[in-house]
């Protein structure tokens, strides 16, 4: 599912949402908007 999800293109605010939603709180240091 997550090479969908890292396919689909979001503004970083939406990810930033999106991993708040789904209880992430791992690091972004891999995320490059």
């Amino acid at each position: 599912a997550w090479n969908l999800t890292a396919k689909t293109i979001m503004s970083v605010d939406e990810w930033v949402s999106l991993f708040d939603e789904a209880g992430y709180t791992g690091d972004y240091y891999w995320f490059i908007p």
